[in-house]
């Protein structure tokens, strides 16, 4: 075998791990996908026009900047994918009532080896402190933006803090212990506008606006065990701001995941303890 064959192999071997690996806490989607093939493709041929990358059968300079080029364009292709306009393919929830459609999404769900109504529980007690891998993506977001003083995260529970303006986060509906309904909303170019009341946030449909609408459910599973699930939908007020939007939302998206996914986690690992 030679060796350049054995080098491709080899690394086409290890992106199927990681992309395994991180489909379970950002499910793939072809756009973010495509965004990070390029991005790895681009940054192996900038590699290889500083020094060819034999072991990937890159033998010239040339090639390595043909390779960046390919990179670039699968990379500028991705961001700028247009954005259908989606509609849940679920049995109707609360969080249809303020976002029925909508052109980003991602969604996540686990069962949980507990009850519904410890699960419940669950959700209400946990805080940002029980998921420090979410407070380092959380960090590292803030330093990217400029943010360089560090950020101290409060200990209330997650629920309890998107009740305070201060956050931009809004408490949507909450009447059903079962289904916490949160939003936010935001401008593509221009400072948030204040929304603070579910009204507000229907009402908001300004050029430039983006409205955020997330939840966190618990259904019965049988057996004992418990459906926990979490949705989040953007949509976006005008061509205009989706466009931005989409380009932030393929950059940001696998990190925006993980956070869900392991706040998933850590209501199921509190739901399960004796006593909870």
């Amino acid at each position: 075998m030679k060796k350049p064959t054995f080098w491709w192999i080899l690394v086409a071997a290890l992106v199927l791990a990681a992309l395994l690996v991180l489909n379970h806490y950002a499910p793939l989607q072809a756009e973010y996908v495509a965004l990070y093939a390029g991005l790895g493709v681009a940054l192996a041929g900038a590699l290889s026009v500083l020094v060819p990358l034999r072991f990937l059968g890159i033998r010239k300079r040339l090639t390595g900047l043909l390779v960046l080029g390919a990179g670039v364009l699968v990379m500028v292709a991705a961001l700028s994918w247009p954005a259908p306009t989606l509609h849940s393919p679920r049995p109707h929830q609360r969080l249809d009532d303020f976002m029925p459609s909508y052109s980003f999404c991602e969604f996540h769900e686990m069962r949980v080896s507990a009850p519904p109504d410890s699960v419940v529980a669950a959700m209400h007690r946990v805080g940002l402190g029980d998921l420090p891998a979410a407070v380092f993506l959380m960090r590292v977001r803030a330093a990217a933006l400029g943010h360089r003083e560090r950020i101290e995260f409060p200990r209330e529970s997650i629920l309890d803090l998107m009740s305070r303006p201060e956050t931009g986060f809004l408490v949507l509906d909450a009447s059903d212990p079962r289904e916490f309904v949160g939003g936010m909303v935001g401008r593509a170019t221009a400072p948030k506008p204040p929304v603070r009341t579910p009204e507000q946030f229907l009402a908001f449909k300004e050029p430039d606006g983006i409205r955020v609408a997330f939840n966190l459910r618990v259904s019965d599973a049988g057996d004992g065990g418990t459906r926990l699930t979490s949705e989040t939908r953007i949509a976006c007020n005008d061509a205009a701001s989706k466009r931005i939007f989409g380009c932030y939302w393929r950059i940001i998206y696998p990190g925006s995941a993980i956070i869900r996914r392991v706040w998933l986690d850590a209501i199921a690992d509190v739901a399960r303890k004796p006593g909870a």
